[in-house]
């Protein structure tokens, strides 16, 4: 049956079109978290993604830095459901998107450091290093970095130095600056693209946890009442 019989059967039951997309929708994510439990069971030789809920979780060291702990669970856990809650966990804890909330002097580069003539760039840093600097960093009426470092030092509250704006400038394109708990986040996505062949995303660890009985599971408002077809 096409969508457009579905479709017509739906609104003869007196539902939406707007209804009727958004189960639409949900069958689709249906579909694709079921296609990629497939993939799992398949890398991990087990029959349905449940028994990784039997798993016994690896132990790990407490005295590190988030990085590290990051590392060691991406490097020793063996459970994708251990590393999809681990997942959700980052994300509840990541501060606002943007850099708002990153206080780091790089943060706060990010947000604050406008664009300098070519000129300033060439008295503090080094000609060879132009073509890793994005040209939108300068402008011929832009403030000089020296200039820019004493305002920014004063709003930072700390010190912040010419060298301090070059290496900047040179790491980063301008607009390509993420925060560390974003670029955490990013690699620990990465990381499981690269082992499991597909992105995770927030959606499907809640399904994996739920699953597997780690995460409490709340019914959808799709499978409360049957669809009427």
């Amino acid at each position: 049956m096409s969508h457009a019989d579905y479709l017509r059967r739906f609104l003869a039951e007196g539902k939406t079109e707007v209804e009727y997309r958004e189960w639409s929708r949900w069958c689709g994510i249906k579909a694709s978290h079921s296609y990629k439990d497939r993939l799992l069971c398949e890398q991990l030789g087990i029959d349905g993604v449940a028994e990784l809920g039997q798993w016994a979780p690896v132990p790990l060291e407490t005295d590190i830095t988030l990085q590290q702990l990051v590392d060691s669970l991406l490097t020793e856990c063996e459970n994708p459901a251990d590393l999809a809650l681990c997942y959700l966990e980052l994300l509840r804890v990541q501060p606002g998107r943007g850099t708002a909330n990153d206080h780091t002097r790089d943060g706060f580069l990010c947000e604050h450091l406008g664009p300098f003539p070519k000129e300033s760039f060439l008295r503090w840093g080094d000609r060879n290093w132009l073509p890793d600097v994005s040209r939108g960093w300068f402008r011929a009426d832009g403030l000089p970095i020296d200039v820019q470092c004493l305002e920014l030092s004063e709003g930072f509250g700390r010190e912040i130095t010419e060298d301090d704006v070059i290496a900047f400038v040179v790491a980063y394109r301008k607009g390509s600056y993420r925060p560390p708990h974003e670029r955490l986040i990013r690699h620990f996505e990465d990381c499981w693209l690269e082992r499991y062949g597909f992105r995770l995303t927030p959606k499907y660890a809640e399904h994996l946890g739920q699953k597997t009985g780690l995460l409490a599971q709340e019914p959808q408002p799709h499978e409360l009442e049957a669809v009427p077809f």
